[in-house]
């Protein structure tokens, strides 16, 4: 159960008809990225809170993989996936309130599953 990112409180509930959004979306952004002394590639994840994808994507880049240099991509820095929760949940409304206080839940899987 995630009920905390990026500084903000995380409520889900069913959506009813006057549900309002804000401006702020709940992103999950996936970043891969070589580390200097090691083959493998590396992969981290997070959820952030932000406007627009590009937003969160900067948020991802600056937190996400601090010691990996070149970050996948050929080289480049960028990230493998950018996904707007609140389209993942067409059904549900996402509330985000903020809260600096926080902490993230810790992650329930390993590999990939489907959002």
């Amino acid at each position: 159960i995630i009920n905390w990112a990026d500084g903000y409180g995380i409520q889900v509930a069913p959506k009813a008809a006057t549900s309002v959004s804000g401006s702020l979306k709940l992103y999950f952004v996936n970043v891969g990225g070589y580390c200097p002394e090691a083959l493998p590639e590396a992969h981290e994840f997070g959820l952030f809170v932000a406007e627009t994808a590009a937003e969160a994507k900067q948020k991802a880049l600056a937190a996400l993989l601090p010691h990996h240099h070149a970050q996948h991509k050929d080289n480049l820095k960028d990230v493998d996936n950018v996904l707007l929760l609140n389209e993942r949940l067409p059904d549900w409304h996402i509330t985000l309130t903020p809260n600096p206080q926080g902490k993230p839940a810790p992650i329930g899987f390993q590999g990939y599953q489907p959002i």
